[in-house]
């Protein structure tokens, strides 16, 4: 009879073990997905910002491109270049926290993610980078490469430095 309750309970240990460890086990896999989850959500903030510096440098752009059109602004290729690798740079942004998104979705470990990192550096480092184009010196830029903006005494608006008329209320400048 001793025999049978010594079984018993040596039984009973083994199934509580292996309750045990199926709960560690779901619990790590829960705790993997809401990291998963998490990581995914901060990726989506981040595209969020690109995406909202992608629009403004469009509507930088369109407003180059409308001043110069109206006369208002001379044309000038750096600007205009400028801008368009501005909103290159914010597309490949978008690009790549896509790619990690995906890969996240995916399963694919951080690390493979890391180490293709590490091989992209490798690559830019081998290819020539191209001369720098000068600096366009018509007008002073700010931080971010703008041209800095002469604001209209009658409404406020902000207008290029060569605007003779603004671009918001048409009054001369």
């Amino acid at each position: 009879m001793a025999d049978f309750f010594e079984k018993l309970m040596e039984d009973a240990k083994k199934a509580a073990a292996k309750v045990a460890d199926r709960t560690l086990a779901t619990a790590n896999i829960a705790k993997a997905k809401a990291q998963e989850t998490m990581d995914i959500v901060k990726i989506e903030i981040e595209m969020k910002k690109v995406q909202g510096n992608l629009d403004k440098e469009y509507q930088v752009l369109g407003q180059l491109i409308y001043q110069i059109e109206m006369g208002t602004m001379n044309q000038d290729d750096n600007i205009i270049l400028a801008a368009c690798k501005r909103i290159t740079g914010c597309i490949e942004q978008l690009d790549e926290l896509e790619a990690k998104k995906q890969a996240i979705k995916n399963g694919t470990a951080a690390e493979e993610t890391e180490e293709a990192e590490v091989v992209e550096g490798e690559e830019a480092e081998e290819l020539e980078v191209p001369a720098q184009e000068p600096e366009f010196e018509g007008y002073e830029e700010d931080e971010e490469g703008y041209p800095m903006m002469q604001f209209c005494p009658h409404c406020k608006a902000g207008n290029t430095p060569d605007a003779k008329v603004c671009v918001n209320c048409h009054k001369p400048l």
